[in-house]
């Protein structure tokens, strides 16, 4: 059996985000990858969870640069 891909509205729910979020991530590249199928877009669940990883925070902000 092949790797799940979630449509945008189950990836939205997976990310607690909205569906707008995730197209305006796609015209930026900013947000997770994803595959287009048959003019579908799609996200795999392992990609999702790289991209959440991936946006771990220890701090608030950045402190690179901050004196203080």
């Amino acid at each position: 059996m092949g790797e799940r891909y979630l449509t945008t509205e189950e990836a939205a729910e997976h990310l607690r985000s909205s569906v707008s979020t995730l197209a305006r991530w796609r015209t930026l590249g900013t947000g997770p990858e994803y595959v287009k199928r048959q003019g579908r877009v799609l996200y795999s669940n392992d990609t999702l969870e790289a991209f959440l990883k991936g946006q771990t925070r220890t701090r608030t902000r950045d402190e690179v640069g901050h004196a203080g």
